[in-house]
């Protein structure tokens, strides 16, 4: 880990009244961070698609205005993936930074 990781981070934007106004470090979301496993995120819908995209392609994206990218080590997708914590074996449980989720038998995760 770099020793400051948070100068590292992305920065989120809300769009209020025409105007992209950064998501101060302790926004609450309205609540909601207390029901995630490890914080949350603002993002774009663009950019919310190019990231689960990536995810679906082992951490690679690739369109025609940026050519090809890697954003996770190839390996870290599909460990992300993975379960983390269930509270029983026969529960659904929570991976990195995404939840479990069956869809007609079979398993997923989302964020």
């Amino acid at each position: 880990m770099p020793p400051n990781p948070q100068a590292h981070a992305a920065v989120g934007y809300f769009y209020v009244d025409g105007v992209f106004e950064a998501v101060p470090d302790d926004a609450d979301y309205q609540g909601q961070l207390a029901m995630v496993p490890a914080g949350g995120h603002a993002s774009s819908v663009a950019d919310m698609a190019r990231f689960m995209i990536a995810h679906l392609q082992d951490g690679r994206y690739s369109d025609a205005s940026i050519g090809g990218i890697r954003i996770l080590e190839e390996g870290t997708a599909p460990r992300m993936h993975s379960t983390l914590y269930a509270p029983n074996a026969r529960l659904l449980g929570t991976t990195y930074g995404l939840f479990e989720f069956t869809d007609n038998g079979q398993r997923n995760a989302r964020a």
